[in-house]
């Protein structure tokens, strides 16, 4: 099967290993299943089925901190029911012209658009909700990590 990998740039061979081989770091993970570039050891989850991973682009280290740092200011918009997952998904599948999922994003420019558009999204939102997001946002964000700019 092949990916877009982010990492190499391009499509890519993808192989199913188990995440001692992935992502032997993460104990964890070690007997879940996730494709792998072998050319730059990249990885994303696999979760089973004959659809998986059709859209997905394997994350490089750069890419994946992205996709946390969006999960992280996406999610408080739709856990605290200030908007539906479903409704702030397609405010940005319309921000960026097609159909979103996170895990589709494959440059570091588009994630730093879906990234400033979350953004303008909040700050939409009432004063009290906007804290609250912000707030939610702190606790999820990755540490130790700079957001992506």
């Amino acid at each position: 099967m092949t990916m877009y990998c982010c990492g190499c740039q391009k499509y890519v061979y993808v192989e199913i290993v188990k995440g001692n081989i992935a992502c032997p770091h993460l104990k964890n993970y070690s007997q879940n299943s996730f494709f792998w570039c072998s050319s730059c050891k990249g990885y994303i989850a696999y979760e089973g089925g004959p659809r998986s991973g059709n859209a997905c682009a394997i994350p490089d280290a750069r890419m994946r901190l992205a996709r946390r740092h969006i999960h992280a200011r996406m999610d408080p918009i739709w856990k605290q029911g200030f908007k539906t997952r479903l409704e702030v998904y397609n405010l940005v599948s319309e921000h960026l012209g097609k159909t979103y999922h996170t895990s589709w994003l494959r440059s570091i420019d588009e994630a730093i658009s879906v990234w400033h558009f979350l953004g303008r999204l909040i700050d939409s939102l009432s004063t009290k909700q906007q804290k609250r997001c912000r707030d939610m946002y702190k606790q999820l964000a990755p540490r130790n990590n700079t957001s992506p700019r």
